[in-house]
């Protein structure tokens, strides 16, 4: 009972700690280029179970289609 109140508790905390910077990359992320600002994955953990992960979009939506275009320009050898 106690570690699920700790849990809550330091989950609510952080949350509130953390709710407006992680607003604040969002923002920038989609004012720097179309697309969501979170895509999720699916991921293996402990036991090979899966379990979904949410994170900041780091790259461009379109980022296959970016890489030829600046192999293209820049050569095969990302120098």
């Amino acid at each position: 009972m106690l570690k699920a109140v700790t849990d809550v508790v330091g989950s609510s905390v952080l949350l509130i700690l953390l709710g407006l910077p992680m607003l604040l990359v969002a923002f920038m992320i989609r004012r720097g280029s179309e697309g969501p600002a979170l895509f999720k994955q699916e991921r293996v953990g402990l036991d090979g179970r899966t379990f979904l992960c949410w994170k900041f979009r780091t790259m461009y939506v379109d980022a296959d289609a970016r890489r030829d275009e600046l192999r293209a320009a820049h050569g095969d050898d990302g120098a």
